[in-house]
């Protein structure tokens, strides 16, 4: 669950949506639809954070302070 990632067509819908949103070319539908990836990718991260706390208290991983270190 840590090492998951958004699946490679939606993440290249989500970029695509992102560059066009910064140019200001989206139109309402797919103002929603960026809405709708980003709540996707926030609890995404959420997630991930959660799993990653779970792996590093049961010695699965190492403390993100560890691989800085390295």
């Amino acid at each position: 669950m840590c090492d998951i990632q958004i699946e490679s067509p939606q993440q290249e819908v989500f970029s695509d949506l992102l560059s066009r949103h910064r140019e200001g070319e989206l139109n309402d539908v797919e103002v929603r639809q960026l809405d709708e990836l980003m709540q996707v990718y926030r609890s995404g991260l959420v997630s991930k954070a959660k799993a990653l706390k779970v792996a590093v208290e049961r010695g699965l991983k190492p403390p993100l302070d560890y691989l800085d270190e390295q």
